[in-house]
């Protein structure tokens, strides 16, 4: 009887255990998904997918570690925290991403034009000197003054380059800088 009843404990102790065992294999899980470092590929796939389901504070969250530290997807993830911060209004930290991604030539100048994510952004004289490669109007005014002291030395040139203009219509935007123009249909 002694022996039935130290075997019955055993068991009930055994399969006890097992059930609590098999719970914290589930929260390791849980908690190593949680915690656990995930590649840059699948932080990526992370970061897209959250921006396609509308939540860019997420994905500006997931990118931005890797946007500002060299590597090998840098510019990928510049221009994705670029996107989510386009998309939250935040134009600054979106034109700095963006232009981390355009110096690794991760995307185009037409495709950031055609890019839903910079919509509030388009029109920004910034965004598109960026685009353009043009200097911002900031620093035009040191061109400037660098120009009246070089013109001195050197005769001026017999042309002045077009300025940077945005046209807005009901056939679409247009955006010139330089000799550089863009057309994007509504």
């Amino acid at each position: 009887m002694v022996f039935q009843r130290n075997l019955a404990s055993t068991l009930l102790f055994v399969a006890l255990a097992s059930v609590s065992l098999t719970a914290c294999d589930q929260l390791r899980e849980k908690l190593a998904s949680v915690i656990g470092s995930k590649s840059p590929e699948d932080t990526l796939l992370s970061v897209r997918g959250n921006l396609e389901s509308g939540k860019f504070k997420e994905a500006k969250a997931e990118a931005e570690p890797f946007a500002t530290k060299p590597g090998a997807r840098q510019a990928e993830f510049a221009l994705a925290a670029a996107q989510a911060c386009g998309n939250l209004g935040e134009v600054s930290q979106a034109l700095d991403y963006l232009a981390i991604a355009l110096k690794a030539g991760a995307v185009s100048s037409d495709a950031l034009m055609a890019d839903r994510n910079f919509e509030s952004i388009r029109t920004d004289i910034r965004f598109v000197s960026l685009l353009t490669g043009q200097s911002s109007t900031a620093s035009a005014g040191n061109a400037s003054a660098s120009a009246a002291s070089a013109s001195q030395a050197a005769p001026a040139p017999k042309a002045a380059e077009p300025a940077t203009a945005i046209r807005m219509d009901g056939q679409g935007i247009e955006v010139k800088a330089g000799s550089i123009s863009i057309k994007l249909p509504n």
